[in-house]
């Protein structure tokens, strides 16, 4: 019986030790994490009130090193092997035989252990965990580069191509800018060049286009068809940068929205949007994690989320801001089904990050001075803090502030810090550094939704703005790093976000005259097409003359009211000038479809026959066509060819954009 009971402690002792690990493998709050811990403990019971009798029938020579083997193997092996293992899509039934299988597998293995001794017992678990371990990996890893057809390079028009997209710009915005001479350097383009309309396809999402404009193909063909299989695992054709480093070209790409998760190419790659966030979405609050949060002294009638300030004895305002759960995401490499998917469902909660808030009353001084988060800063009113480091359950975050009032405070989302990011959002971690460098590059701005906050419009504009500042800095700093490209890419999308958020007042009366029947135009979109003038052109002075330059969007924009935002409409733009193009005064007018057989032509590459658009002749200086091939893609890539859907806070953020009801 002494040898029953040391069974028992022993398999005990394993459960509760495996029950810890888990627990402290994920960042569960603290009643969550001993739940877990319990459960394993109750499991390791029935492990112990079954083995002795099962030892003592089958004569085991290390009972006590099997029941520490089968506890490991029951409540560690079978839920990472689980986790591995696509079960989502099948019947409940079969999940449960899958978890009945495994599990029976693996208690017949830890028995025949037993049976052959102590060192088989440890031998065994050795053996599993090292099976185990080539099953689990990353992620958020790096997609490997894209193999692609080599081709020959013929005698090209551009010997060095600058591709600047302009998400959702309309020439119904750009026709009277131009007229006042408030857009510089786009008309000194479209003077020297040709203009036209570029017209998109339905659906309008950014990521569906911008993948067709870079691909020559239409949806169905190159797999982003919306917004939730918006991953870039999921493109099977491959994209103009990939096609062009068969002929040993090398790129820069920046900001094309669907390119997350980053491939390793020939150049340098920064995603774009959707990429996922660093916290979770609190509860109750809707979109705390993309619309950031206001603190205020009294409550207020807005969108983006308020947290309440109470004013101390001393006549501060105090207040504890959560801006979000901590991500659902192991520590270490291995995942446990079942927690997962408790997680999943919200029945165990990760811990919550707040931030500490400390208003001080007016001294007479202009700036404010404040506490947030243990930093003393001095605010005046309308200005902004730098980034502020926090910690997400081991998840390094920024965020900013800005005073909006008096006593208001806006606390803008947590960002993953670039310099560690929980989601790789660069083809290589050197390039990362090298972006990170000159300024804090964020992937993603605030929900345009909060524009509709009338305490927030401000705020809002100037962090889209700044978001988009940094985003051109990481492009130079790319560029800069790979100075031998041949082919640049970058995509503005602050006048996507601004036009969505900030249509209601560009056309008051899209909204019924909501803001006054004679209302004036709003200036905010008009000012992000004035910045991205400035910026644009700043960029392309530092990349000299000698370029051949096209501007392009995915779509126009127009008013929705059913939704009260801007819309979508399919007419774009597209803008060229420079060596091989045709300068013309009339506007022509092409297909998203037909950019890349284009671009392709301009470089002195073949364009593919099973591209869905053609060269657009009326845009080059001369026939430039040359030759076809019938593809760019091989016929096997798997690591191209995953159904990956977005994940829960990708999903919360495109909410907050408006893309998902």
């Amino acid at each position: 019986m002494d040898r029953d009971r040391s069974v028992r402690i022993a398999s005990l002792l394993a459960s509760a030790l495996v029950g810890l690990l888990w627990a402290a493998n994920y960042p569960l709050r603290f009643l969550d994490a001993a739940a877990v811990v319990l459960a394993h403990l109750m499991v390791g019971a029935g492990i112990a009130l079954v083995l002795p009798p099962l030892a003592r029938r089958l004569a085991l020579r290390a009972p006590g090193g099997a029941a520490v083997l089968i506890g490991v193997l029951l409540l560690f092996a079978v839920p990472v092997l689980l986790s591995e293992l696509s079960l989502a899509a099948l019947p409940r039934s079969l999940r449960v035989a899958a978890v009945l299988v495994a599990g029976g597998g693996l208690l017949l293995l830890g028995l025949g252990a037993g049976r052959a001794g102590r060192v088989a017992c440890a031998l065994t678990g050795a053996a599993m965990l090292a099976l185990l371990l080539p099953l689990t990996g990353d992620h958020a890893d790096r997609l490997p580069s894209r193999p692609t057809v080599e081709v020959r390079r013929s005698d090209p028009a551009a010997e060095r191509l600058v591709v600047i997209g302009i998400d959702g710009a309309d020439w119904s915005v750009i026709d009277p800018l131009l007229e006042k001479g408030e857009l510089p350097n786009l008309a000194r383009l479209a003077e020297t060049g040709v203009a036209g309309i570029l017209e998109s396809t339905e659906p309008t999402f950014s990521p569906v286009v911008w993948s067709s404009i870079f691909s020559g193909k239409t949806p169905e063909k190159h797999g982003i068809t919306e917004w939730r299989v918006a991953h870039a695992a999921n493109r099977r054709a491959a994209m103009l940068w990939e096609m062009v480093a068969g002929a040993g070209l090398t790129s820069v790409v920046v900001n094309v929205p669907g390119t997350w998760p980053p491939g390793r190419i020939r150049g340098a790659l920064v995603s774009g949007f959707p990429i996922p966030g660093v916290v979770r979405k609190l509860p109750g609050i809707e979109g705390s994690q993309y619309l950031g949060t206001v603190v205020a002294p009294t409550d207020r009638d807005g969108l983006v989320p308020t947290v309440l300030a109470d004013r101390d004895g001393e006549g501060r305002l105090r207040a504890e801001v959560a801006i979000g759960e901590a991500l659902p995401e192991p520590r270490s490499r291995f995942r446990h089904y079942a927690i997962d998917v408790l997680l999943r469902h919200r029945l165990l909660s990760t811990v919550t990050r707040r931030v500490s808030v400390r208003i001080d009353p007016s001294d007479g001084k202009t700036p404010k001075r404040m506490k947030i988060d243990g930093r003393d800063l001095e605010l005046a009113e309308g200005a902004w803090s730098g980034w502020l480091a926090t910690d997400i359950s081991g998840v390094g975050t920024v965020f900013k502030v800005r005073r909006i009032g008096d006593d208001t405070l806006y606390l803008t989302p947590p960002f993953q810090d670039p310099e560690a990011p929980l989601f790789p959002f660069t083809s290589s971690p050197e390039l990362g550094r090298v972006i990170s460098e000159r300024e804090m590059y964020v992937v993603e701005g605030a929900g345009w939704k909060g524009a509709v906050d009338s305490d927030l419009d401000n705020a809002l504009f100037e962090h889209l703005v700044q978001v988009e500042e940094q985003h051109v800095d990481g492009t130079r700093a790319a560029a800069s790093m790979i100075s031998d490209w041949s082919l640049l890419i970058y995509v503005f999308t602050v006048t996507d976000r601004v036009s969505h958020g900030f249509w209601h007042v560009h056309e008051p009366e899209s909204r019924g005259g909501a803001r006054g029947e004679n209302a004036e135009p709003g200036p905010r979109v008009r000012d992000a097409y004035r910045f991205v003038d400035r910026r644009m052109g700043r960029l392309l002075g530092e990349i000299g003359e000698g370029a051949t330059v096209v501007l392009l969007s995915d779509h126009g924009f127009q008013a929705d009211p059913s939704a009260g935002y801007g819309g979508h409409r399919i007419e774009g733009i597209f803008v060229a000038s420079g060596p091989g193009i045709r300068p013309t005064d009339e506007r022509i007018t092409l297909s998203i479809l037909d950019v890349t057989p284009t671009l392709l032509a301009l470089l002195g590459f073949p364009v593919a026959t099973d591209m869905d658009g053609k060269v657009a002749e009326q845009v080059l200086g001369n026939d430039r066509q040359s030759g076809f091939i019938p593809t760019y893609e091989r016929e096997s890539d798997p690591a191209h060819s995953s159904e990956t859907s977005i994940d829960e806070t990708t999903e919360e953020q495109l909410r907050s954009l408006g893309y998902l009801d």
